[in-house]
């Protein structure tokens, strides 16, 4: 098998920096379609949360056309089950489960599948809100992040994230270590533990 050539001149999707998705199959570049969606936020991360690896959600090919990437169906097949590796979980267990029909992921640990977070929460591939400050623990209503972010069950009830979690979030409610945010740990007082 011939290993995947990454590079923008040989790589018909994607650009310079990143094999995936700002380009699609078709040359589609909105984040609204299925091919696109939001690869490059969970490749890059954001301020708010760390980068992903394609292995994440992928069984990495050997090659373009190894069956499972780009073969009959012009689809690379999402496979959630890698999202487990290594998670260190207590008290909810994810149980990540990816459907092709409505291009949406639940049961993650990153969009809420732990303790005190939204474990309902179904996000969509292509919609960007599905994944905003709220989605996976709090809820989407409350003017400050810090309001929209507050876990329920049995976490307390208090806007100072910071004093708890100031390894993560600052006291004004910004995430101040993206690394440490959506990791698969809790940061509690300057130490990871699994949720």
């Amino acid at each position: 098998m011939t290993a995947i050539n990454t590079s923008a001149s040989a790589n018909p999707i994607g650009s310079a920096t990143s094999p995936a998705p700002p380009t699609d199959l078709d040359d589609n570049t909105a984040t609204t379609v299925r091919g696109v969606g939001a690869h490059q936020v969970h490749l890059g991360g954001t301020s708010r949360s760390k980068g992903m690896s394609c292995s994440e959600c992928h069984n990495v090919p050997g090659g373009v056309y190894t069956s499972g990437h780009v073969d009959g169906d012009n689809r690379a097949e999402v496979v959630m089950s890698n999202l487990l590796a290594g998670l260190p979980t207590s008290g909810v267990t994810p149980n990540p489960v990816y459907s092709s029909s409505t291009f949406s992921c639940s049961g993650t640990y990153c969009h809420g599948s732990f303790k005190n977070g939204n474990a309902s929460n179904v996000a969509v591939w292509n919609i960007s809100s599905t994944g905003t400050c709220g989605t996976c623990h709090g809820t989407t209503s409350g003017s400050t992040n810090q309001e929209k972010a507050l876990p329920g069950g049995s976490h307390p009830i208090d806007l100072a994230c910071s004093t708890c979690h100031g390894g993560v979030i600052n006291a004004s409610g910004t995430i101040i270590n993206a690394a440490k945010h959506v990791d698969g740990r809790l940061n509690y007082l300057g130490v990871d533990q699994a949720f």
